[in-house]
């Protein structure tokens, strides 16, 4: 599976590396803030990770369904 992690903060670094580094997934990760003008960074991913306080709209959610981004 691929996963972009977008606003990773400061304490989740050393957890989301050694989780990369684990084997089969891949996971990228950003501290910019999932916009429409960062989605396209996402494109041939299966997933995205945020934090609970991104503001995403229904603008956000209909174009990673045109990515083809599931989760």
């Amino acid at each position: 599976m691929k996963i972009y992690v977008y606003n990773k903060l400061p304490f989740e670094t050393s957890v989301l590396k050694d989780l990369a580094s684990h084997g089969k997934d891949t996971i990228t990760i950003s501290e910019d803030c999932l916009t429409l003008e960062t989605l396209d960074r996402a494109k041939g991913y299966d997933g995205v990770s945020i934090v609970s306080y991104s503001k995403i709209t229904s603008f956000e959610l209909d174009k990673m369904k045109a990515l083809d981004i599931h989760y």
